[in-house]
């Protein structure tokens, strides 16, 4: 069998696209106990419209060793196989997940009854500003550019450097904004399938949660631009956190997206790792009460109709 078919250029072509960066990037998370699957596909819930994920992710964290009961970390991943450099306009943060943006969890429980009456979202019964690194990074950006090699003016010298240009729009082709988009709409997406799963109608304890980590992974340098009071300030960085502001349904929305190089991926996934069995065992601590917390959030939701209950289960709606 001839092993010439593809040709140089042809080869060339297919290292300049991100396939063979998604195929290296597989076997990386599942050494850390994750089923990867590239090219995911998902139905976006308001358009309609198939759109897929670079690589979709899924692991299990056991609550306790006694039940079938986990917590499922989901990588939603991104991958640009991009030269130019990425620049990311940071602020400093401010602690609170109002700022922030929401860690996204789907499943059950959503709130826990705690023993004076009252109830915790599952988020403020985690104390996630504590430990989750969505809320220790130091600075947040909310807006980005890419900084790319503009065309030759007509009858321009030739010699001389093209003129550099920055936005979201790489050669013409490449919309990374719109790739920040289809993180979102495949994390409400992946939700929505998980709510979809629930029958009010059993009496079951079960504790499932799933918790969605979206993240845009780029093989050209990551820029961080910090100006505060001062002049630019720009460094070299491997990771950012990034808050994706969009309108999905009419409503405003918030995602917050990791942004890593090729050197910040492992570090990010060995984070995710710590804060995944984090979460776990705190639940397994109070595991009595989370799984009294499921039974009674569920019997209040059946009461409601399937729209609501698709809606609380996706971490959208508070009863």
């Amino acid at each position: 069998m001839r092993d010439d078919i593809l040709t140089r250029p042809m080869k060339d072509a297919i290292r300049r696209s991100g396939y063979l960066m998604e195929q290296r990037l597989v076997p990386l998370i599942e050494s850390f106990g994750y089923k990867a699957t590239p090219n995911q596909r998902f139905q976006d819930s308001e358009t309609g419209e198939v759109r897929e994920v670079d690589v979709f992710a899924i692991s299990a964290v056991a609550v306790s060793i006694r039940r079938t009961e986990f917590v499922f970390p989901i990588l939603l991943i991104a991958c640009k196989n991009l030269q130019c450099p990425l620049v990311f306009f940071t602020q400093k943060e401010i602690r609170m997940d109002y700022f922030l943006g929401d860690f996204q969890i789907s499943g059950m429980p959503q709130d826990i009854a705690t023993k004076r009456g009252q109830s915790k979202r599952i988020d403020d019964f985690l104390n996630l500003e504590k430990f989750h690194h969505y809320y220790r990074t130091g600075h947040i950006a909310s807006q980005f550019c890419a900084v790319y090699e503009g065309k030759h003016q007509a009858g321009g010298n030739r010699s001389q450097h093209a003129p550099f240009e920055a936005g979201h729009l790489v050669g013409g082709r490449i919309d990374l904004l719109k790739d920040f988009y289809t993180l979102a709409r495949a994390v409400e997406a992946q939700k929505r399938d998980h709510a979809k799963g629930f029958d009010f109608r059993a009496t079951d304890d079960a504790i499932n949660l799933q918790c969605y980590y979206p993240i845009f992974l780029t093989s050209g340098p990551l820029v961080e631009c910090f100006v505060g009071e001062r002049s630019p300030r720009y460094r070299r960085v491997h990771r950012v956190g990034f808050l994706l502001r969009y309108v999905s349904a009419s409503e405003t929305k918030e995602c917050r997206i990791d942004v890593v190089d090729q050197q910040g991926v492992r570090p990010l996934l060995e984070t995710i790792q710590k804060e995944s069995d984090k979460v776990a065992k705190q639940i397994g601590r109070q595991r009595r009460l989370a799984s009294e917390s499921v039974i009674a959030f569920g019997r209040k939701l059946r009461k409601r109709n399937s729209t609501f209950r698709l809606s609380y289960v996706c971490g959208e709606q508070e009863l």
